[in-house]
């Protein structure tokens, strides 16, 4: 009984089969070596997770986001799946005409990151700020009128702090 333990309303899609697209490949900053699948020309600075999978929804592919990390890049995490291929016939068909190949999408993708960005930097500046003016922090304004002289304030009392405490660490003398 699988129909009882799906919930309901909700398929299942088999997405083993789908391209794997990291931030990686399509990154300008990194070489061939480093994980960059396209060339430099065609690569963008920095794409983010973000922007693959709203630059491959753009394309209307089917697409989906997991938590994964590159090898080469484990500091930059995610990576999304895309739908390439209709997998139920054979030989396999390319679901979408211009995407042909695996190269073909990860240009077609890098393609429509700067669309994408474009057209979030709008929506962000287009955002209200909220209305009241912000302050400035209470500590910087009471540092530079509460000091004065500020010769012999207590900043200079850590002479003694500077002084070495034992000899080398480390190797020992032998």
């Amino acid at each position: 009984m699988a129909s009882s333990q799906r919930p309901s309303g909700q398929l299942q899609v088999d997405d083993s089969r789908w391209v794997v697209v990291y931030p990686a490949y399509l990154n300008a900053d990194y070489s061939f070596a480093k994980g960059r699948k396209i060339p430099k020309a065609a690569a963008v600075a920095a794409p983010t997770v973000g922007d693959l999978f709203a630059a491959a929804r753009r394309l209307g592919v089917s697409v989906g986001l997991e938590d994964k990390v590159h090898p080469r890049d484990f500091f930059n995490r995610g990576r999304i799946r895309v739908q390439l291929w209709n997998t139920r016939v054979t030989p396999k068909v390319p679901i979408h005409p211009q995407l042909r190949c695996r190269r073909d999408l990860y240009v077609a993708i890098a393609a429509a990151i700067p669309h994408i960005r474009e057209v979030r930097a709008k929506l962000e500046g287009a955002k209200p700020t909220g209305g009241k003016p912000t302050k400035a922090p209470a500590a910087a304004g009471g540092a530079s009128a509460g000091g004065g002289g500020g010769g012999s304030s207590s900043a200079g009392s850590g002479a003694k702090g500077n002084k070495k405490k034992g000899g080398k660490k480390g190797k020992a003398k032998r």
